[in-house]
């Protein structure tokens, strides 16, 4: 199968039902987008998670800020939170402390480990968070939602499938056949690892187990050995798991698909006739040539000759190395009758079934050894000789051909609000789908249902089993010799093969309602019905396929959880931390920790060095950002005890002359000892928490209390 282009699917947001309404909200976009969500989704956690490390340390901090005389460990332990750096640097300044630490107070290590083990699954955490960020944007095998606008149903003209006007059928039956057959060989198989080309439809396969069974016939008909018959039977399948449907649980659609085969006997009812008496030669005979004539029921549109249900060419069967298939069916439904073809004798005469009857021609086909299928039953000993050297014992077919009956039944539900799904019986297939026949189904289900009768009629037994048999994957270089062991089972194998065929069929058929039966052959493209009923439409808007690559889905539940948080970080953050802490309302619900909290800051340890230095006088002392009155100048800070440093104009014992950097009001005068301040323009100095008299001394010691009170 070829996966869904990207032409034909939806982008946007849609809701996949099978994973609910809220983990199924989803927004498919083009792989470019999809790198950008991706890259922001990034810068999202990251913006977030250094919020939440900042909301993390200030509870620690605070936690800690009991006010208790503690050493110096604690107190630059304190510090550090305060300071709130990026996780992987604060592990590296609690090692730092730790290692200084170690033999200067008691307990360092267990002091430290408690921080530094929280730093590091911050750390990892914020890792595991970026990674899996990712995921919220899904980038293969994609769950995608079809939507074309050459979607609807084929409605063909009336009359011969075969006319020029409806070739383009059978060009996409072929299409759709050469694509069917591998899909259904490879991917309906036993296991989870299936190869790539299954990753199409939502639910690859469903499992068919054969079940061993008496005749499903008149017990007469079967051939005489130990369970002739075999049951495939799907089970009620779920329409949204094997077609991929998107619809909710009260709009939702169940199929059944049962069939029965039984191998039937051949010499009894078959006969020899001369091949020049039958009128129907699709060639020139060959002088001598006889048939062999299939008596199982009336073939229908052959006059007197209605007896004879299929021939074989015995000629062709001499020359033939590989087998040949051919059918017939009859209808269940009486609406369906004019497509049957023969009508079975008694002994094939059901009436809850469509019944195919395949006739396998064993030709010329050699095997190394007796085969004890009873299907493909060959004791006939022959000494082949392939040279005057080379010759060895084959043995070949005991009749020319063999027979199969199957009985195809099927069974379809539609839920209902409030009760019990509707489900019809088990039984042939129905020839359309209404609300006669499905009472209280709404008009998406009346749609669907029509669509799964569509595809079941339009692939059934009877052309599945022309499509070959699995037995030929024995033959060895294609040349009709069966080298290896032959299984005693080998039709059961057959018959299950014939219906993963149909079923791999039907999931492409109702994919391409969707995609539009015109992508696979453009010349249908004025055999799609375009007047489309509301049902049509809704039904048009349900498909789900997988897109191995080419889109991206974006988790809109995960976008959101992302962004929620990442939000509610930032602003609690930014606002709580910031400035809600800071109001005199919030100071005194969380004071004295609060004051410990902005104590440590590291403007205001920045102000506590300036004072221990005897620099500026400060106010604002009990707030986040401290200041100095009238933006006096101060000296650098320096590793050395105790330092004088020039704030004024002063001049070196060089002459040269020495301008502060910022803080002289213009008309100031600062003495050159640093210790007396003029104001040349009037008698007062003014300032934010008080005035300075002209030439008040400023003694190193005075504190800004007793200058403020003078």
């Amino acid at each position: 199968m070829s996966e869904v282009e990207t032409q034909y699917l939806k982008h946007g947001y849609w809701n996949n039902i099978e994973h609910g309404s809220v983990l199924g909200g989803i927004i498919t976009t083009d792989v470019r987008t999809g790198t950008v969500a991706i890259a922001l989704l990034a810068i999202l956690v990251t913006i977030a998670t250094a919020h939440l490390w900042n909301l993390v340390v200030f509870g620690l901090h605070m936690l800690r800020a009991d006010g208790r005389p503690a050493d110096g460990l604690f107190q630059q332990q304190q510090a550090l939170l305060r300071t709130a750096t990026a996780p992987t640097s604060m592990l590296a300044d609690w090692v730092k402390l730790w290692w200084i630490w170690r033999k200067r107070t008691t307990k360092a290590l267990a002091r430290s480990v408690l921080l530094c083990s929280l730093t590091s699954l911050f750390a990892a955490a914020t890792i595991v968070a970026g990674v899996f960020s990712s995921y919220v944007v899904d980038t293969s095998n994609l769950q995608v939602l079809v939507d074309s606008p050459e979607c609807g149903p084929l409605r063909p003209n009336d009359g011969n499938t075969f006319s020029a006007n409806n070739l383009a059928f059978l060009d996409y039956s072929s299409k759709l056949e050469a694509l069917s057959v591998p899909y259904a060989q490879e991917c309906y198989q036993e296991g989870t690892s299936l190869p790539v080309r299954c990753r199409i439809f939502v639910q690859p396969n469903i499992p068919l187990v054969p079940e061993r069974r008496d005749c499903p016939f008149a017990d007469t008909i079967c051939k005489p050995f130990d369970q002739p018959g075999v049951t495939v039977d799907s089970g009620l399948v779920d329409a949204n798991d094997i077609f991929g449907w998107n619809l909710q649980g009260h709009q939702r659609l169940k199929y059944r698909r049962k069939t029965t085969c039984g191998v039937i006997k051949t010499q009894e009812y078959q006969t020899v006739f001369e091949a020049k008496d039958y009128p129907f030669n699709t060639r020139p005979l060959l002088p001598g040539e006889q048939n062999l004539a299939a008596h199982y029921g009336l073939r229908r549109y052959t006059g007197e000759w209605a007896n004879l249900t299929m021939a074989q060419s015995l000629v062709l069967a001499n020359v033939t190395r590989g087998y040949t298939v051919n059918t017939v069916m009859r209808w269940g439904a009486p609406e369906r009758d004019l497509d049957s073809n023969f009508d079975p004798i008694p002994e094939l005469e059901t009436d809850n079934a469509d019944l195919t009857l395949i006739m396998v021609t064993l030709n010329q086909v050699r095997y190394s050894a007796p085969v004890e299928d009873p299907f493909f039953s060959a004791h006939k000993p022959y000494n082949w000789i392939a040279s005057t050297t080379d010759n060895m014992t084959v043995y070949f077919s005991d009749w020319p051909n063999a027979m199969m009956g199957c009985k195809q039944q099927h069974q379809l539900c539609h839920a209902r609000k409030g009760v019990n799904d509707f489900c019809t019986d088990l039984s042939f297939l129905p020839d359309t789908a209404n609300s006669t026949n499905f009472p209280n189904a709404s008009e998406v289900q009346i749609a669907g249902l029509q669509l799964i009768l569509d595809a079941s009629g339009s692939y059934t037994s009877y052309g599945a089993a022309l499509k070959g048999l699995n037995a030929t994957a024995k033959f060895a270089s294609n040349n009709g010799f069966v080298t290896d062991d032959f299984p005693t089972d080998q039709w059961v194998t057959e018959v299950v093969g014939w219906e993963k065929y149909i079923w791999a069929t039907f999931q492409a058929y109702i994919a391409d309602y969707a995609v539009g039966f015109s992508a696979r052959v453009p010349a249908l493209k004025e055999y799609i019905q375009t007047n489309l009923t509301k049902g049509e439409k809704e039904l048009c808007k349900v498909q789900r396929m997988v897109k191995p690559s080419g889109v991206m889905n974006i988790s809109v539940l995960g976008l959101a959880i992302l962004v929620a948080f990442a939000t509610l970080f930032t602003l609690v953050d930014l606002i709580v931390l910031k400035f809600i802490i800071f109001l005199e309302r919030s100071r005194k619900a969380l004071n004295p920790r609060i004051g410990r909290w902005i104590q440590d800051g590291v403007f205001q340890l920045q102000r506590r060095a300036y004072e221990a230095n005897d620099e500026g006088i400060w106010v604002r002392q009990d707030t986040e950002v401290p200041a100095t009155i009238d933006g006096q100048p101060l000296c650098e800070l320096s590793f050395e005890t105790s330092r004088h440093c020039c704030t004024h104009i002063c001049a070196k014992k060089n002459g040269d002359v020495v301008m502060p950097r910022v803080g002289i009001k213009r008309g100031m005068t600062v003495m050159s000892d640093a210790t007396t301040v003029y104001d040349g323009t009037n008698d007062e100095a003014s300032s934010n928490g008080g005035s300075l008299k002209k030439g008040i001394k400023l003694n190193t010691k005075a504190s800004l209390n007793s200058i403020l009170k003078e």
